[in-house]
């Protein structure tokens, strides 16, 4: 994006400076000058590898050898060992070529540039004038690590705020300064503190005030009243040159040359004014410490702050800025915070990458001016399922409760917002704290090789044991001891120190947990089933496309007596949701998914009429099923649904119409599950087919 930047514009750009360390060479060397590359190695590197991917795209490979080959040839920058393989094959090359990276950066640099650049955006020769080095040359003789921690250690960098200040501001303005600049960065004690306070963005810290001009640039930057050059837009986007920026933002598009020296004042003052309002929203809608106190379950900004700071959803802070200043209605605000919580926990639990969110969140929803929660709906769900920024479906968010391992901070936070929202303090025995109160536990540890016993598929435990399925928030960590312990051990705890019984109490997340005699990989299951339901419920999609599950199931008709207290599910399904495909199997009636499946099943043991259950089992494999919809199996006997602890097991298999149950050669009694998607519906096509059954589908 730089070089694309400095290709459209033709400006000067500023890649930071190169020590380098001269090295004495001997008269009869062929190298009439050496240096060690005190800082730059990485800048170096990328910038060559940069210009010879260019260079192999627009057949200029003269200009990149001038740059980086000597006279005779050879490449004028020597890496150390463990590189030089790996960089002189990328140096070397004469046409582009598929490298596999393998674990080398210099490689994975290589592809990424061979995949990404756009020749025709980019100019080779502004970029070897405009792209600047400083180059600081050292003597033999000078210590280059007392030089090179001077110039990266020594001085306080003025602040994006401070120099904004200095720009704006002289003794003549003093007036304007007390009554615009002051009362907003500098009234008191407690707001330089404040705006002087470090917050986290991603795996970068910086300060609030940092934080507010760069979302105040991204605000304006998307007025049309400025017309802002879409190249410009990229360069502003950036965090770095933040100040820089800001002058050229307002030389080129607040202020004009012919400007008379009133107008230009009253247009600055203006934009100062504006700038000063928008700190006094963010002051007072912005507060990392959100992290420290109890949040409501109702939608609010105090609810995003959690996202915003607890979960590294610095992004979103311009639209929100945006909506505070534009819209006046709390209701809409409201339902606008709803659909924001919803999208970006989704997205969260899911994985998806965030790489667009700053356009998403600026360019989009600012530039287009979405303002209510109906445009912002329609905005998201209009996209196609597949885009980048889509809603994720409810089917995504069930495969990710079961199939995705987190950083142990999403993981807390995915719990935290999930338990906040579905806890009623009225009927709750303890308070719910801050974030920052809890830490993640593993049910099932990771040791637990050691007192957890012998496992069929070690492997699959190791990896199901790291899903959301398996992870709780609790207030303190357990000790070592406990921690590894079994089951039994680890929810009572050992004397005063207590388990998950204590340090989890009144958590609703827990409360299964707590009460279930052992653990297992069924009981991760199981919950990781219940935590998907409830973050489908708390967090809708909206979309009239989001899951393709078939749900055949009708009203029970079972005695009640002969259930162990299962619950009748009281969530009913919007049958807009399902899709409308309909199959026949050998000639009969268009079916739905489901019962497809089960007039396919009908038709295989009349086929086979000796097949026993194990034989079905063999044949009806739990692989067919997506993840997150096998439960207790594609088929389960009787007796195992009965012993099934699920609160939803009567809509998970066909239990209630006269024909349900199937019955084995060998008389085992079982049902058939539920839940079928058109993509595990294809695999069973495919296996009817194998058969020797004839399908056809229509919709």
């Amino acid at each position: 994006e730089d070089m694309e930047y400095i290709s459209s514009t033709g400006n000067d750009y500023f890649l930071g400076s190169i020590i380098l360390k001269s090295h004495p060479t001997p008269s009869t060397g062929s190298v009439g000058d050496i240096r060690t590359v005190i800082d730059g190695q990485q800048r170096l590197t990328t910038i060559a590898i940069f210009m010879k991917v260019l260079g192999l795209k627009t057949n200029q490979l003269g200009v990149v050898n001038r740059l980086f080959t000597l006279y005779d040839g050879s490449i004028a920058m020597q890496h150390s060992q463990g590189d030089s393989d790996a960089f002189n094959k990328v140096m070397n090359l004469t046409e582009l070529e598929d490298l596999n990276p393998n674990r080398s950066n210099i490689l994975n640099a290589y592809c990424y540039f061979k995949e990404r650049i756009n020749e025709s955006r980019l100019n080779i020769q502004k970029i070897m004038d405009k792209a600047q080095f400083v180059g600081i040359d050292l003597l033999p003789t000078e210590d280059e690590q007392q030089i090179f921690d001077t110039i990266n250690s020594l001085g306080v960098k003025l602040t994006t705020g401070e120099l904004l200040k200095n720009y704006f501001f002289s003794h003549e303005t003093i007036s304007e300064y007390n009554m615009m600049w002051k009362p907003a960065f500098e009234l008191d004690d407690e707001t330089r503190e404040f705006w002087e306070q470090d917050v986290t963005a991603g795996r970068n810290k910086r300060s609030n005030i940092e934080a507010f001009l760069s979302a105040y640039l991204q605000i304006k930057v998307q007025n049309p009243v400025y017309a802002v050059r879409a190249e410009d837009k990229a360069m502003f986007r950036r965090s770095d040159g933040l100040f820089n920026n800001y002058k050229l933002f307002i030389n080129n598009y607040v202020v004009s040359e012919g400007m008379h020296n009133d107008t230009r004042k009253h247009t600055i003052d203006e934009f100062i004014y504006d700038l000063t309002e928008y700190a006094k929203i963010y002051r007072n809608s912005f507060n990392a410490n959100a992290l420290l106190t109890e949040v409501g379950a109702e939608s609010s900004l105090e609810r995003m702050n959690i996202i915003i700071y607890g979960l590294d959803g610095t992004t979103v802070i311009p639209y929100l800025m945006f909506l505070q200043k534009n819209v006046d209605d709390d209701s809409e605000k409201k339902k606008i915070y709803e659909y924001l919580e919803s999208y970006l926990m989704r997205r969260l639990v899911c994985k998806t990458h965030n790489n667009n969110y700053s356009d998403l969140f600026t360019e989009n929803l600012i530039g287009n001016d979405i303002r209510t929660f109906e445009t912002l709906k329609d905005y998201i769900e209009k996209k196609d399922p597949g885009a980048s920024l889509a809603m994720p479906s409810n089917l995504m968010v069930r495969k990710a409760f079961h199939n995705e391992v987190m950083p142990n901070k999403r993981a807390t936070g995915v719990l935290y917002m999930l338990e906040s929202k579905l806890r009623d303090p009225a009927l709750c025995s303890t308070a719910m704290l801050g974030f920052n109160s809890y830490s993640l536990e593993h049910l099932m540890p990771k040791n637990w090789r050691k007192k957890w016993g012998i496992c069929i598929d070690p492997d699959n435990r190791d990896f199901t044991l790291l899903t959301l399925g398996n992870l709780a928030i609790i207030t303190s960590s357990l000790n070592s001891a406990i921690r590894d312990a079994e089951w039994s051990k680890k929810i009572e705890g050992a004397s005063s120190k207590g388990g998950l019984k204590k340090h989890a109490a009144g958590l609703v997340t827990m409360e299964a947990v707590l009460s279930s005699a052992d653990w297992d990989e069924d009981h991760i299951s199981e919950r990781a089933d219940w935590l998907a339901d409830k973050a489908n419920e708390i967090w809708p999609s909206y979309s009239a496309t989001t899951d393709d599950v078939d749900d055949e199931t009708v009203e029970s008709t079972i005695d009640p007596t002969s259930v162990e207290n299962i619950p009748t599910p009281q969530r009913t399904r919007n049958t807009e949701t399902i899709d409308k495909t309909t199959f026949s199997i050998n000639g009969s009636q268009f079916l739905k998914k489901g019962a497809f499946v089960r007039a396919f099943i009908k038709l295989y043991m009349e086929k086979h009429p000796e097949a026993t259950y194990a034989d079905l089992k063999r044949f009806f494999t739990d692989s067919l099923m997506d993840s997150g919809y096998k439960f207790i199996g594609l088929l389960a006997t009787v007796e195992e649904w009965n012993r099934w602890r699920n609160e939803n097991k009567l809509k998970r298999y066909y239990v209630s119409a006269s024909d349900s149950i199937f019955v084995s050669a060998d008389g085992v009694q079982f049902y058939v599950n539920t839940q079928w998607t058109l993509n595990s519906v294809k695999k069973v096509i495919e296996l009817a087919e194998r058969e020797g059954f004839s399908i056809e589908s229509q919709r």
